[in-house]
């Protein structure tokens, strides 16, 4: 038997890492652990050669006779016969030893249990085995016979198998820790330095901005007259600001001891004493008053009211939240291309219509404002260019002058839109609106125009006051209630001497209409849209929203919660102007069904040839039968239809609801309509027809039915 042994030879080093044949250790051997030896593993005995063994029970005999030994199983784990396996496998069973187990016997393991009392003495190795029939000799029992059994593998399992059975398995530890290199403190702490100022650059990145979210801005007023400081300021208790910390800034501005300091809170102006802790917001500008004492205050503040209107709305709370009821915006698809007046009409189909998924509502990834085609109200707005909208932001007298001078501008050939952009440099031309303008003037008498014509340019001479002392329905092709005009013009005269009246006659006022001129609405014009919530923007936004917009349009994409107070600021101007937000879906349904002497007019064809919806329906189911334009695979690419605008989803089934009460099916020919049954004639046609006539009699803007100024 050959044995192998593994000598460790020493390592004689000297000084400085140099052994005594003056070649240096490499720089691995000094970082790498040191680690013991690993052992040539044994070689496992032949299963496959035909070598016999037999049982290592020695007393294990067989029954036909006194000196034949059982064989063994080689494929045992102590190389016995079955019946030795099954006695192994008890004794280490009583005596607490493991004994894994035996496949080939099918003997099950023996598992040591640590609560077991261990025997002061080791049992014998095997159990007695019964006396033979006959006995035995006295003499040694005979040695193994020499042949072709194995040598060295039945010893080395022999010796193997007696400790297992003797010694318990050691149980299994925690790996021993290793001896290191010399160097790896320095690497260690160089690893752990990088890390440390990659921690300290992130740390301080999230300090800067926690910084900005605790800084506020402050509007301080300390004197009738004068222009308020703007102060910025860190508010280390934010969002409660001590005005002690203040205090500096107050005594510079002239504030005296035992002064009060007026700050607002709630749409209410407070009294208190720099003693006090407030309440701040970092997302709008706090307002602050020195007063001079506890009942005088200051009242010429220059800049007050803008700074007021800036404030954020106290939101209401319990069962006053539930009536003030938020529509949701209809979906608005960005496009680059102007939208004609059927075109902005078309919305997404009501909830129960798939949607187009080719369509990307994704944020814009540079700081480029968002140009979408219009959506709710108003309707001639383009904050973009910062232009003025003709004619409710124009006076009387301008808007009469103008008109006059371009009549002598077309006797000289001149086109009506150049005449227009000429003579009203800024707005938006729009054919219909330009009409609709001469229309009102035509119809409005010329005592009530000459009254607005001598205001001049004051407050109360603008186009849009001019246009709410005139019935709502002037505007209409068949407007004829004279009386009503008659009316206010006797009120006009009575209130005020005109002794010097303005003729106004219908050949000043008309124009002629110009082929080239644009035959779209007012929705050519594309208005700018909050890059956040969508909604349109109405006014010129001031210096800090449009800086804050452009600060939240730099960290795109971020979460809403960053934006809502750039939001809200833009809403309070929007509502300004007084444009309608929330739709009245309780006296929708009433409303239409008001509509239906007008609807039924539009059920015979020499009408509703002229109607636009119509013309876009025919156009879209061309050359298709009423059958192949009901289904489904038809119109699977005119999901886009025509919606309810700015009613929504939900107003848009009260409409259908309305119309199918109205018009059933069957109720009218479908014969006239080429391609469309009952149920498209009331989607493509009747639905937005009704939409555009509901939201032009929500709103005093002058628009004409004729042109179907919606916005969606």
């Amino acid at each position: 038997m050959t044995s192998h042994l593994v000598v460790a030879l020493p390592l004689t080093l000297c000084s400085k890492g140099v052994r005594k044949d003056q070649l240096p250790i490499p720089q691995y051997a000094l970082d790498a652990p040191l680690r013991p030896a690993i052992l040539p593993a044994e070689a496992p005995p032949d299963v496959n050669g035909k070598a016999q063994i037999y049982c290592l029970n020695e007393q294990c005999r067989k029954k036909t006779g006194q000196h034949d030994r059982k064989a063994g199983n080689i494929l045992c784990i102590d190389y016995l016969c079955k019946n030795c396996c099954r006695n192994a496998q008890l004794l280490a069973t009583q005596s607490n030893t493991a004994r894994p187990k035996c496949p080939p016997h099918q003997v099950p393991a023996a598992v040591r249990s640590h609560l077991a009392v261990q025997p002061n003495r080791n049992p014998p190795p095997f159990p007695p085995t019964p006396p033979p029939s006959h006995p035995l000799p006295a003499h040694p029992p005979a040695p193994l016979q020499a042949g072709p059994q194995p040598q060295a593998g039945p010893s080395r399992s022999q010796n193997r198998s007696h400790a297992s059975r003797d010694v318990a398995p050691p149980a299994p530890t925690k790996p021993k820790a290793q001896p290191m290199g010399p160097h790896w403190l320095a690497r260690q702490q160089e690893a752990a330095n990088l890390t440390l100022s990659k921690k300290s650059a992130k740390l301080e990145k999230e300090e800067l901005e926690e910084q900005k979210k605790r800084t506020c801005k402050f509007l301080i007023w300390y004197k009738n007259g004068q222009n308020p400081l703007t102060h910025t300021a860190f508010i280390k208790t934010y969002p409660d600001l001590p005005l002690k910390t203040l205090l500096p800034e107050f005594l510079q501005l002239g504030y005296r001891e035992n002064s009060y300091i007026e700050y607002r809170e709630d749409s209410t102006w407070m009294s208190a004493r720099p003693d006090i802790s407030i309440t701040v917001n970092s997302a709008h500008t706090n307002l602050l008053r020195l007063a001079p004492s506890l009942i005088e205050s200051l009242e010429d503040c220059p800049g007050l009211e803008e700074a007021l209107k800036l404030q954020p709305r106290k939101l209401p709370k319990g069962k006053r939240a539930a009536r003030d009821e938020v529509v949701s915006p209809v979906k608005v698809y960005r496009q680059h291309s102007q939208a004609s007046a059927p075109q902005a009409l078309r919305s997404t189909s009501p909830t129960l219509a798939p949607i187009s998924v080719a369509h990307s509502r994704s944020p814009v990834a540079g700081p480029s404002r968002v140009r979408l085609v219009p959506a709710p109200f108003p309707l001639d707005v383009n904050t973009k260019q910062k232009r003025k909208v003709w004619p409710a932001q124009f006076y009387v007298c301008d808007v009469v002058d103008g008109l006059q001078e371009m009549k002598k501008l077309r006797e000289k050939k001149v086109g009506q839109r150049c005449a227009f952009e000429k003579v009203f440099p800024g707005p938006v031309y729009n054919s219909g609106q330009f009409a609709a303008t001469q229309h009102v003037l035509r119809h409005a008498g010329t005592t009530l125009v000459n009254r607005f014509v001598k205001r001049g340019r004051c407050s109360g001479a603008y186009w849009s006051v001019f246009r709410k002392k005139l019935p709502k329905d002037i505007d209409s092709t068949e407007f004829s209630n004279r009386k009503a005009i008659e009316d206010l013009a006797d009120v006009s005269s009575s209130s005020s001497d005109d002794s010097t009246p303005m003729n106004l006659d219908d050949d000043d006022l008309s124009l002629d209409s110009d082929p080239e001129s644009d035959s779209g609405s007012l929705t050519q014009s594309r208005l700018e849209r909050c890059t956040f919530c969508n909604d349109v923007i109405t006014v010129e936004l001031s210096k800090d929203t449009l800086a804050m917009r452009d600060k939240l349009i730099l960290q795109m994409p971020i979460s809403f919660t960053k934006t809502f107070a750039y939001c809200e600021l833009h809403r309070i101007e929007s509502e300004g102007n007084k444009w309608p937000r929330t739709p009245d879906f309780g006296s929708l349904f009433d409303r239409t069904v008001a509509l239906k002497g007008s609807l039924a007019s539009l059920l015979t064809h020499e009408i509703v040839a002229k109607n636009e919806f119509y013309r876009d329906a025919q156009k879209s189911f061309a050359g298709m039968g009423t059958v192949a334009a009901s289904r489904v695979g038809s119109q699977l690419g005119r999901f886009e239809g025509h919606g309810a605008g700015y009613y929504g989803d939900k107003g848009y089934i009260i409409i259908q609801s309305a119309l199918m009460v109205m018009f059933p099916d069957y109720s009218f020919d479908t014969s006239p309509f080429p391609s469309l049954d009952w149920k498209l004639f009331r989607e493509k046609v009747l639905i937005p027809e009704v939409s555009t006539r509901l939201i032009q009699t929500s709103t005093t803007q002058p628009w004409t039915l004729n042109n179907k100024l919606i916005l969606l």
